[in-house]
């Protein structure tokens, strides 16, 4: 994933090497209470937009989605 494929900044990223420390915590917490965990893979496409990140938006198409 890349930040600019990101639906902002309440959705939980995972792009950077110090983001798999961040997430760390929450994949221990899961193991130790004996369930699994697994990280699905998410790009906003055509509707991320530049106020969500503050970045220019990555998509397969120039058109923004009808629904922003």
């Amino acid at each position: 994933m890349s930040p600019e494929g990101s639906g902002g900044t309440h959705f939980m990223s995972i792009y950077k090497d110090d983001d798999v420390a961040h997430w760390r915590n929450l994949t221990d917490k899961v193991h130790e209470a004996g369930g699994k965990i697994a990280l699905q893979l998410f790009h906003a496409g055509r509707y991320a937009y530049k106020a969500a990140n503050g970045l220019d938006p990555v998509a397969p198409s120039p058109l923004q989605s009808p629904i922003n």
